[in-house]
C-alpha cells in the first residue's frame, strides 16, 4: 500500500511535466470571473455564483448540444457576444426558467427565480467581459468541455456561504475519480454491468458524483452520448437530495447540462426516513381528528384551498386504512407497519398536502407537529413514490452510495449545534440512538440493570445473559409501546419504543449527523448494495467512538448490517483549499445479511493525492498516491488492471503515475 514518503518537497505538475502539456488548473479561472464579477458589480460568494452560474452553465449546455469541442464553445460565445443583451434577456433568463419548470420543490423554484432575476439585473459590460475571458483562453474553453466546472465554481465560491456550520467539505475530483474507480470495479468483479447500478448521492452539493459517474458511462458505453438516451439512463439511475435549495439548484444545472436525471432531485433531509409516523402521539391525534372531521373539511378544501386536489380521494382512502392499523396497534400496544405499503405512504402524503392548506392545519388536531416531519418529502416516501417513477426497482433499494455527508461534531457558526441531531423523532428513527453498548455504562447503570437481570453488575456477564453486548429500551422495559417499522421490499425491520406519553425512549439524546448517516445509507441501499463516503477519521480511530463502530459493524442484533470493503486514509490538509482541518478517510461498505465472524477489508494510506493540501487554489502536484490505491484495490479483487505494474514502477520512482494523467487530467 502507498505510504513510504519518497521526498519530502513536492512538486508542480507543471515542473514536472517540463513544459510539455500539464493539467490546467480551472479555479485559476473561476478566481478571474469572480474578480470580474467583485470589480464590476460588487459581488461575491453565493451572490457572484448566482451570476456566473447560468452563464457558465448556458454556455457549456449549448456547446455539449452542439458537438461539445472547445472549438464549439468558442463558436457559441462569438455568437453571445454579437449581442450581448439578447444572450442575457432571451438565452440566459429562459435558460433557467426551462430548469425551473423541471424542479417540483417550491423552494428551489424560488432560489433559481432569484437568479433570473440576478441576471435581468447584470451589467452588459460585465457579461461581454466574463464572455471575452472564455473567448481569449484556451485552457478554459478545454475546461468547460472536459472538467466539472459547476462543481470549481460551487467549491470556490457557494461555499463561503456555507462553511459557518453546514459541515459541507466539498470532494475535490480527484477523490471523487478514485472512489468512482474502485466502485466500479467492485460491481464489474461481481458479474453486475455498471451501466445497471443505481447511484444515490444523499448530500449532493453540485451533484459532482453522480456527474462523474455519469462521464464515465458515456466514455464506456458510447451508445449513450445519444441525448434521448442518456437522459432516460439518468431518470432511471441517478438520484440525489440535498438540504439546502441553493446545493439542489446548482446540483440540477449540473445534472441538465451532463444529461439530465434532474427530475431526480430533491430538497429533502436525509437523516429523516420515517417522516411524520414516529410522532405517535400526534400521528394519533390527527387519525382520531381525521375520522372524525374530515368529511366536512373536505368540502372546505375543494372550494378554498390553493393546494392540488387531484388525486385526494386515494390518499384520503389510504388515510382511513392507516388509522385503523394505528389505533387498533395502539391498543394491542404494538404498531406494525410496511413502509411499502399504500396506506402508510398515502398518510405520508396526506399530511405534506394538509400543510398547504390554509385550514387544514388549524381544525386537524396533530396535524402541525406531523407538518415537521413530512413538509420535506421523507426518504422512504421518495424511495417509494417519487423516485420509483421512472424505475421501479428503486422500490427495493439503490445499489450505491456515492457522498460527502456533513462531518464534525459542532457547527462553527452561531448555532454551533448544526452538525448533531438533537431532535427526538429523527433521533428514534436510529438504531445507533436505542442502543448503548455495555461497556459505555456507568456502575450505577450496570448495578440498575444487572439487578433487573438477576445477574452480577459486570459487562461481561449482563451480555452473556443477554446473548449481546447491548442494551435496547427493551431490556429496561421502561417503555409502553412499540412501533415496528418494516420495509417487506427492503428485507429489514426497526422498532422504536414510546413511553407512556407516546414519546420516543432514546439511551443517546444527541447524534453527529455523519455518524447517523452511515446506518442510514443501509436503510436504502438493497443486500449487497454498496456505500463509499468520506468520513471523519475522528469516528474510525476515536476510542470514544468505539460504540458506532461496534454497532454499525459487528453487531448482529441490528436490523441492518455491514460488512467493511475498504479504509483509504487521506493525508492532513484533504479539505484545506474548502477551509476545513478535518482529517478524513474514504470508507467503502456494503450491507450483508450476516456479518462474519472474522474478515479481511482492504486498508490503504494516500500520503499524496495529486494536488497541494496545503495550498487554497489546490494547485495540481505530480505525487499522486490515488492510482496505485485503485490499482491495489483492483488487483486485491482479482481484477489486476493493465496499468499496475508500469503504474508501481513510476510510483517507486516519482511516486506518479502516467495512466492517471493522461486518463484523467485536462491537459493543456
Amino acid at each position: 500500500m502507498p505510504s513510504e514518503r519518497k521526498s519530502k518537497v513536492e512538486s508542480t505538475l507543471v515542473r514536472y511535466m517540463k513544459n510539455a502539456s500539464v493539467p490546467i488548473n480551472i479555479y485559476e479561472f473561476v478566481d478571474r470571473v469572480h474578480n470580474i464579477l467583485y470589480k464590476k458589480e460588487g459581488a461575491g460568494g453565493l451572490d457572484a455564483a448566482k451570476r456566473l452560474l447560468p452563464i457558465i452553465g448556458y454556455v457549456i449546455k449549448k456547446a455539449r448540444e452542439q458537438g461539445g469541442t472547445e472549438q464549439v464553445v468558442v463558436s457559441v460565445v462569438k455568437d453571445m457576444l454579437k449581442d450581448v443583451r439578447r444572450a442575457r434577456d432571451q438565452e440566459i433568463i429562459p435558460f433557467i426558467m426551462m430548469l425551473s419548470s423541471h424542479v417540483s420543490d417550491e423552494a428551489v423554484k424560488k432560489f433559481l427565480q432569484s437568479i433570473a432575476d440576478t441576471i435581468r439585473g447584470l451589467g452588459l459590460t460585465t457579461l461581454e467581459e466574463i464572455l471575452k475571458t472564455i473567448e481569449e483562453n484556451t485552457d478554459v474553453q478545454k475546461a468547460l468541455i472536459h472538467y466539472d466546472t459547476l462543481g470549481s465554481l460551487f467549491e470556490k465560491m457557494v461555499y463561503e456561504a456555507f462553511k459557518g456550520g453546514a459541515g459541507q467539505y466539498l470532494t475535490h475530483r480527484n477523490l471523487v475519480i478514485a472512489m468512482r474507480e474502485i466502485a466500479w470495479a467492485q460491481f464489474e468483479a461481481e458479474g453486475i454491468s455498471p451501466i445497471n447500478v443505481k447511484v444515490y448521492d444523499p448530500c449532493a452539493g453540485s451533484a459532482r458524483f453522480l456527474t462523474f459517474w455519469l462521464e464515465k458511462i458515456v466514455k464506456t458505453f458510447p451508445e449513450y452520448r445519444e441525448p434521448s438516451k442518456l437522459r432516460d439512463y439518468a431518470e432511471k439511475h441517478l438520484f440525489a437530495t440535498d438540504l439546502f435549495e441553493e446545493m439542489i439548484s446548482i446540483s440540477s444545472v449540473n445534472m441538465m447540462i451532463y444529461g439530465n436525471g434532474v427530475l431526480n432531485i430533491f430538497r429533502a433531509d436525509a437523516t429523516n426516513h420515517f417522516g411524520p409516523i414516529v410522532n405517535l402521539k400526534a400521528s394519533k391525534e390527527f387519525l382520531e381528528s381525521f375520522r372524525e372531521k374530515w368529511s366536512n373539511i373536505r368540502r372546505g378544501i375543494r372550494t378554498t384551498s390553493t393546494i392540488v386536489v387531484e388525486g385526494l380521494e386515494r390518499l384520503e382512502e389510504d388515510t382511513y386504512r392507516f388509522a385503523d392499523i394505528l389505533l387498533k396497534g395502539l391498543e394491542r400496544k404494538t404498531i406494525e407497519v410496511d413502509v411499502a405499503s399504500e396506506e402508510f405512504l398515502g398518510f405520508t402524503a396526506m399530511v405534506h398536502v394538509l400543510g398547504k392548506d390554509e385550514v387544514a392545519p388549524n381544525v386537524l388536531q396533530g396535524l402541525k407537529d406531523l407538518i415537521k416531519l413530512a413538509e420535506l418529502p421523507p426518504i422512504a416516501y421518495l424511495l417509494k413514490k417519487r423516485w420509483s417513477r421512472h424505475n421501479s426497482d428503486v422500490r427495493r433499494g439503490f445499489d450505491l452510495i456515492l457522498t460527502n455527508p456533513p462531518m464534525g461534531r459542532a457547527g462553527r457558526g452561531k448555532g454551533r449545534e448544526e452538525l448533531l441531531i438533537s431532535d427526538s423523532y429523527i433521533l428514534a428513527q436510529y438504531a445507533l440512538a436505542q442502543n448503548m453498548w455495555l461497556h459505555d455504562m456507568s456502575r450505577e447503570e450496570l448495578q440498575e440493570l444487572a439487578k433487573r437481570l438477576g445477574t452480577v453488575a459486570n459487562p461481561e456477564k449482563i451480555a452473556n445473559k443477554l446473548g449481546r453486548e447491548w442494551v435496547t429500551p427493551e431490556d429496561y422495559g421502561n417503555y409502553a409501546y412499540k412501533l415496528i417499522l418494516k420495509d417487506s421490499e427492503l428485507g429489514w425491520s426497526y422498532t422504536i419504543y414510546y413511553d407512556r406519553n407516546l414519546e420516543p425512549v432514546l439511551l443517546h439524546d444527541k447524534l453527529p449527523i455523519q455518524v447517523a448517516m452511515l446506518e442510514q445509507f443501509l436503510r436504502v441501499v438493497r443486500l449487497g448494495g454498496k456505500v463509499f463516503t468520506v468520513i471523519d477519521v475522528g469516528v474510525l480511530n476515536n476510542p470514544g467512538d468505539e460504540w458506532v463502530r461496534r454497532l454499525l459493524f459487528t453487531a448482529k442484533h441490528t436490523s441492518v448490517k455491514a460488512k467493511l470493503k475498504a479504509v483509504i486514509e487521506l493525508p492532513h490538509g484533504a479539505f484545506y483549499y474548502t477551509g476545513a482541518g478535518t482529517k478524513t478517510a474514504l470508507l467503502f461498505y456494503e450491507r450483508v445479511e450476516g456479518i462474519p465472524d472474522d474478515y479481511e477489508f482492504f486498508v490503504a494510506l494516500a500520503e499524496y493525492i495529486g494536488y497541494d493540501t496545503h495550498s487554497k487554489d489546490a494547485e495540481p502536484i505530480k505525487e499522486n498516491d490515488l492510482p496505485l490505491i485503485i490499482g491495489e484495490y483492483l488487483n486485491w479483487i482479482g481484477k489486476k488492471p493493465e496499468y499496475y505494474d508500469k503504474c508501481l514502477e513510476e510510483w517507486k520512482k516519482e511516486r506518479v503515475c502516467s495512466w492517471w494523467i493522461q486518463e484523467f487530467e485536462v491537459i493543456r
